[in-house]
């Protein structure tokens, strides 16, 4: 697409600025910055050309972007100039996707749910006006998402049963799963925890039945867990909780993993077992500050990463300035040594040259020295880059895996509003996402970054140890930039507890003591 976007790059039409918002719709979940800068290409082009609608969709692209970027109320001024735009322009279809964008913004960013509630119901209202049934059962499940979050559990619930009703109309059967597993949420909050576990059934039943993502079966077995917990059915529960673990564990679902754990920990509590109940509260707040970092890590590095091309942009200026500067001041010194040697008599010449060729050296000597200075400061600079650029590129690798579950999660929302014929084809692509998880091409692409930082380092390792292993040889390049125990397990795919394992057998196999620091070894090798 971007190859076709190269070869008409000199068409200006409606049909360019079509492939513009395109290319920008699909960035927005790989590379939210780049998403907005071909939105910003689009808006300049659709309006040079009188192209409303193209405007119109350009700005709640960018919206989008914004939002999935985490920037909220960022997200709300272009959403809420496409809606001005395709209100004037009457396009009905594209007014309800920037009052849903709207709605779920004000829902999950800013947390105004009165403000959700009526973005979702202008929505609403257009989807019904269009047929658009599918989209219709979808709003109505977060209208009543928007109740539920504000306690009023009735309303919530009223919300959740039409969806319900239209889903099965529709036939959706992972719809229906999502709608009873949310009217079960309502009366657990309401303490009607037997009826509760009557819809958190059902839901499973469909679950089973269809067999949905490992992610939705594990928050429903985490709900059905919980609610024995309340019913003091400790065997079910902890039978429950089992199976939920290992679906969130099959696809790596920290965020899920994160609340089985929580609800194992009621589980010990009310049981009474201390020592369990504490060893699960510990592995849920540890999962919790990992999920934190994280995010906060990639947010940090790209903030960084903006301001170190900023700050090199401006020092590229101020270098070419100063250069003009320079040229201009010896072009004018060398005006007034050819002025005064035009003046001087025949009996000074010699000395004169003399004294312009000792003043031309001292001059060759300091911008020599002024250059050799400035060589070793840019060689320092570009090191703390590459260093800064390798830091960043291991969060990437982070960041990756986050991009590809949250885009298998995108994959099996969208399988919610297709026929279970056509879910086939996507289900293959979920299988696919998974299997790339488990591939080494970012461990290869980093190791090669990092030789380039720390020529040798690699080599030095395996000569001096043979026996060291692959994994302990990653461990030692993550220590060697000043990983914390957190980040290394994230990157390398492990809990915090499997690292200080790793870290301890490291240690003996480099035969250090006690009183040696392993990191500081690592260092000065």
């Amino acid at each position: 697409m971007l190859i076709v976007l190269k070869k008409n790059k000199g068409s200006v039409d409606s049909a360019r600025v079509d492939l513009l918002n395109r290319i920008a719709y699909l960035l927005t979940r790989v590379d939210p910055q780049k998403a907005r800068n071909y939105c910003n290409q689009s808006i300049d082009l659709a309006k040079k050309v009188k192209y409303s609608a193209g405007v119109g969709r350009a700005y709640h692209v960018m919206g989008l972007a914004y939002y999935r970027n985490g920037n909220g109320q960022e997200a709300i001024k272009p959403l809420v100039e496409s809606v001005k735009i395709n209100e004037k322009l009457g396009n009905e279809v594209q007014l309800a996707s920037s009052f849903n964008l709207l709605a779920t913004v004000f829902l999950l960013n800013i947390k105004n749910f009165d403000k959700a509630r009526t973005y979702y119901n202008k929505a609403l209202q257009l989807s019904k006006k269009l047929n658009n049934k599918a989209l219709a059962n979808r709003l109505q499940n977060n209208i009543g998402l928007t109740y539920s979050w504000q306690n009023k559990h009735g309303e919530a619930r009223s919300m959740f049963e039409k969806a319900l009703k239209g889903y099965k109309e529709l036939k959706k059967r992972s719809g229906e799963s999502k709608a009873l597993n949310n009217i079960g949420d309502t009366y657990e909050s309401e303490g009607d925890y037997k009826k509760a576990l009557e819809f958190y059934n059902k839901s499973l039943a469909i679950e089973r039945e269809i067999k949905g993502s490992p992610r939705g079966m594990a928050t429903t077995l985490s709900n059905v867990g919980s609610v024995h917990v309340k019913l003091k059915n400790y065997d079910k529960a902890e039978e429950v909780l089992q199976e939920a673990l290992t679906m969130a564990e099959k696809v790596t679902a920290k965020e899920e993993e994160k609340e089985v754990y929580e609800v194992y920990a009621q589980l010990y509590e009310a049981k009474g077992v201390a020592n369990k109940a504490l060893k699960y509260y510990k592995k849920h707040y540890a999962l919790k500050d990992s999920l934190f970092n994280i995010e906060k890590s990639r947010q940090i590095a790209e903030i960084e990463t903006k301001y170190e091309t900023e700050k090199k942009e401006k020092e590229l200026a101020l270098r070419k300035s100063e250069i003009v500067q320079k040229d201009k001041e010896i072009s004018s010194q060398r005006s007034i040594l050819i002025g005064l040697l035009l003046v001087l008599t025949v009996a000074f010449f010699m000395v004169s040259r003399q004294r312009l060729r000792n003043r031309k050296n001292k001059e060759i000597f300091k911008t020599k020295e002024e250059l050799i200075q400035a060589e070793l400061k840019n060689a320092e600079q570009d090191l703390k880059f590459k260093n800064r650029e390798l830091t960043t590129y291991a969060l990437h690798i982070i960041q990756k895996n986050n991009i590809l579950t949250e885009l298998k999660d995108s994959i099996e929302e969208a399988v919610d509003d297709i026929s279970d014929k056509e879910s086939k084809g996507l289900s293959k692509l979920i299988h696919l996402i998974n299997y790339s998880f488990n591939l080494d091409r970012d461990w290869q692409d980093f190791k090669i970054a990092f030789e380039q930082v720390h020529e040798g380092f690699f080599d030095k390792l395996q000569k001096r140890y043979p026996n060291i292993s692959p994994s302990e040889i990653r461990l030692c390049s993550l220590l060697r930039l000043n990983f914390a125990s957190k980040e290394i397990a994230a990157i390398m795919g492990i809990s915090p507890d499997s690292v200080k394992v790793a870290r301890y057998r490291l240690r003996k196999k480099l035969e250090l003591s006690r009183n040696d620091s392993l990191v500081d070894f690592i260092r000065n090798m």
